[in-house]
């Protein structure tokens, strides 16, 4: 019965904006250039999965965004982790580690750009470097928050290093790694448009960008909604992989 009320309750935007958007186009409050009926959108939606279109460029993006994703989020976790467990190795990279993460995901382009070209490689690397500062900055932060007692019983019991990382540090850090770890695939997933919407000849952010050109609403509205629901799909993946890594929560609690 509560999920059947979350449902419903989550259902009223969506239905609201529908009839907003019907509204709008039925008494011709903008031009039908800027703003289309829910219906065309719908018949727009229909064709393109039916041409194959639609999949074909999510599929592309989707691959893109995975890669990236593995890449950068597998280097911020190395790196964030030793930046946690390391003193030393903080004070050192620290500072020049904070101050980039401060620049906007969409200055690097030109950078990568002038680097590696607009292939593949491009986006590619784009992708990874939007996905490893927000990772390896949870990831630290994750370290850092292991409790002293449980450092002390690993120290008491002489676990290694190595045993310390693996049964203490990492198992205590998983709350704070996959909430990195959403984060970055939602940061991904925006990068991953902004790159295609820049140079990319397809994916998801080209469709939208041609159809922009071209001045087809429908298609780019179908493209949004294709965008959202797909990181919606991939976030409530990653929340069910956590909730399996982090079932052992339920039985503490």
């Amino acid at each position: 019965m509560k999920k059947l009320t979350t449902l419903i309750l989550g259902l009223v935007l969506p239905v609201l904006i529908i009839i907003g958007m019907e509204v709008v186009a039925r008494f011709e409050l903008t031009t039908s250039q800027l703003f289309v009926e829910p219906k065309v959108i719908f018949e727009t939606l229909v064709d393109l999965i039916k041409g194959d279109e639609l999949f074909l460029n999510l599929g592309i993006s989707t691959l893109r965004v995975f890669i990236g994703f593995v890449l950068g989020g597998a280097a911020g976790l190395l790196f964030g982790t030793v930046m946690g467990i390391s003193r030393t190795f903080e004070s050192y990279v620290g500072p020049i580690f904070n101050a980039l993460r401060q620049v906007p995901v969409l200055a690097w382009i030109p950078l990568f750009i002038i680097w590696v070209g607009i292939d593949e490689g491009f986006k590619i690397s784009f992708i990874a470097v939007t996905a490893f500062f927000p990772m390896a900055l949870s990831t630290c932060e994750g370290v850092k928050g292991v409790s002293k007692s449980d450092m002390e019983v690993g120290a008491v019991l002489e676990f290694s290093r190595f045993k310390q990382l693996s049964t203490i540090i990492i198992p205590a850090s998983l709350p704070a790694i996959f909430t990195g770890l959403r984060l970055v695939l939602s940061i991904t997933w925006m990068a991953v448009v902004g790159a295609e919407l820049v140079a990319s000849s397809e994916g998801i952010g080209y469709m939208m960008y041609r159809a922009r050109q071209q001045l087809q609403v429908d298609t780019v509205l179908v493209c949004i909604l294709a965008v959202g629901l797909t990181g919606y799909a991939m976030n409530m993946l990653l929340v069910q992989i956590e909730h399996y890594f982090l079932r052992w929560r339920k039985v503490v609690g």
